[in-house]
């Protein structure tokens, strides 16, 4: 039996402001958590997805991946599905499917409106060539096939991000049910704060995301886009609230955000609070607490909460620019006019490292360097920074070759920076004198093969 735990009843007492000036919601009816027990296990279980029709439930688990020593195996996840039965209880949870699952972590499920595509992540070893770590996949006869990277701007983005943080970490990917808008949560650490992007679909193709205008110095998880299209509701510990992480909505529209308020108690407590995900008539809502599912009958719930009932369908114009750095600085939104030509870029305060690494004896620049170089252009174009360039090769070979290698690995990457106009202020080159990790194997060699790329702030 599926346990229920009585939150209690909250009282309509007006709106309260906090510093951030945005509101909190008080609601006028109990509201009832209940653990759906049947899908959750002891282990791991977030990135809830439910269908509009509130028919299908999608989510990750790390249920299966054990070892005989009982701990877990590389955090391996898999996406599994339940289905909500005509008499109102939720299916024993099954595998999302063999084109989906794999042994490299799939997370991040998100519906169509008609539940006919399903979008999620796969850290596949062929993410980057194959248009990942985000793919489409169409149910074809009751099976996922046809399986499909978003490609475009999401895949150049995430080359580029894990080339230059040496991996990149997620946590919580929605895209609109209608198929036009991308909402990511993502930083350089899992365990450190991320900020939300968005991209556009535009004539097919994934725009280059850029920072979502919510994000502030906090921490934000989790994005859900409701089944209107531009209703979003995430978790954020930057605007006060109840403690740790509160859920919180807003409104996407025309490149425009609405007002940010924070949904309240019973749902905000002074934990963590995250992984809300709502059904197109905002009756059903579904969170993650403690690692495990909970249902919430919303029926008798006023409509602040709730999506709109009117589908918004002009998403695919909303092209905007939001400058991170006013974000940053003021814990608020800085909205630029809507011609400035848009481009990403990254906040300098201090000193940011990157690394470009070469194939063993060659100085040429490969697809995924160019990537990682036009995001430090992208940067350079629009803030101000020193550039400094050092060049480094493995052990292999004569001292005085590689010294002479890791120079023209320098004038490579000088050379690309000149074509687009952007000045190197200083280059060095160290040969094999200066690993950045031993010499003692060949993947270690080949971290060593590498061109340092050091942004420093001009006060």
């Amino acid at each position: 039996m599926d346990k229920k735990i009585l939150i209690g009843v909250f009282l309509v007492f007006g709106k309260f402001n906090w510093a951030q000036n945005i509101s909190t919601l008080h609601h006028n009816s109990e509201v009832v958590f209940t653990e759906l027990t049947k899908l959750n296990s002891k282990e791991r279980e977030c990135n809830i997805s439910v269908s509009p029709d509130g028919k299908a439930l999608y989510f990750m688990s790390t249920r299966e991946f054990r070892n005989v020593n009982n701990t877990y195996k590389d955090y391996n996840s898999e996406l599994f599905c339940s289905i909500k039965n005509e008499n109102g209880s939720w299916s024993k949870p099954k595998k999302a499917g063999k084109e989906i699952n794999s042994d490299r972590n799939e997370d991040e499920p998100s519906l169509s409106a008609d539940g006919t595509s399903m979008y999620f992540q796969s850290w596949s070893v062929s993410w980057r060539r194959d248009g990942g770590p985000y793919y489409q996949v169409e149910l074809e006869d009751g099976e996922w096939k046809s399986k499909k990277g978003l490609g475009g701007g999401i895949n150049q983005f995430f080359k580029a991000q894990s080339e230059a943080n040496f991996g990149y970490a997620t946590d919580g990917m929605s895209i609109s049910p209608n198929g036009n808008l991308f909402i990511v949560a993502c930083g350089s650490e899992y365990n450190g704060n991320m900020d939300l992007y968005f991209s556009i679909k535009e004539n097919g193709v994934w725009s280059f995301p850029k920072i979502f205008p919510v994000s502030t110095i906090g921490n934000e998880r989790s994005a859900f886009i409701a089944a209107d299209n531009k209703t979003v509701y995430f978790a954020s510990n930057g605007y006060g609230g109840f403690g740790g992480m509160d859920l919180l909505k807003t409104t996407f529209e025309n490149g425009k955000i609405g007002p940010i308020i924070n949904i309240g108690q019973p749902f905000n407590t002074n934990q963590d609070d995250m992984g809300f995900a709502i059904t197109k008539n905002g009756n059903a809502a579904f969170l993650i607490r403690n690692l495990d599912i909970y249902y919430a009958d919303l029926t008798q719930l006023e409509q602040d909460i709730k999506p709109s009932q009117e589908e918004n369908t002009t998403n695919e114009k909303m092209i905007t620019q939001v400058k991170k750095e006013g974000i940053k600085r003021e814990n608020k939104v800085d909205f630029m006019d809507d011609d400035i030509e848009s481009t990403p870029y990254f906040t300098i305060e201090k000193p940011k490292s990157f690394s470009l690494t070469f194939e063993f004896d060659k100085f040429n620049l490969t697809e995924e360097s160019r990537e990682v170089l036009s995001l430090v252009a992208n940067q350079a174009k629009v803030g101000k920074v020193k550039i400094l360039l050092i060049g480094h090769t493995d052990n292999i070979g004569d001292e005085t070759y590689n010294k002479q290698l890791s120079e023209n690995r320098v004038k490579s990457v000088e050379n690309w920076f000149k074509k687009q106009g952007i000045e190197v202020n200083t280059t060095d080159w160290k040969g094999e004198d200066s690993p950045k990790v031993p010499n003692s194997n060949s993947q270690n060699r080949s971290e060593n093969r590498r061109v340092e790329i050091i942004l420093e702030p001009i006060k």
